[in-house]
């Protein structure tokens, strides 16, 4: 059963990462939303920053809270399956490592930041489009199909 308790070792440490990344940026978009930053007001556009905008930041603010953490799991799956997995847990096991590397282990930081927080825009700035897009098909269908039913 050695093989088992790797393998949930494994998943685990995977899964506190994933929590630190997905409530940090969520956390941090909705920070934004509750400050009233990216929000429409009454129809006008009085945005201080864009949804996009947004999202990138609450992206680079995720990398960046998590990043150590990240780099410690990489660490463990970079390990054969065959290989035991030391019993402290992620978050004892990162302090660890960065206690032992310092800030070597933030190597990397800034072009992963880079490149999430532009993805993250990307996708800030497209979804309500796409959002809308996909509403208007299934209105469309609905309405065509309302039609064909005689109702």
């Amino acid at each position: 059963f050695g093989g088992i308790a790797c393998v949930w070792k494994r998943m685990h440490a995977a899964g506190v990462r994933n929590a630190m990344f997905d409530s940090t940026f969520f956390g941090v978009k909705r920070i934004l939303e509750d400050w009233y930053i990216i929000q429409d007001r009454g129809g006008e556009n009085n945005s201080f920053v864009s949804i996009g905008f947004a999202y990138g930041i609450a992206a680079v603010t995720a990398v960046t809270v998590d990043y150590a953490v990240d780099v410690s799991v990489k660490r463990i799956y970079a390990t054969g399956p065959e290989s035991s997995i030391p019993s402290m847990g992620v978050l004892r096991r990162t302090m660890h490592i960065v206690s032992k590397d310092g800030v070597r282990i933030f190597r990397g930081l800034g072009v992963k930041s880079i490149e999430f927080g532009i993805s993250y825009m990307i996708t800030g700035v497209m979804s309500p489009h796409i959002a809308n897009m996909i509403n208007a098909f299934f209105k469309d269908e609905e309405a065509s199909n309302s039609t064909k039913n005689g109702t």
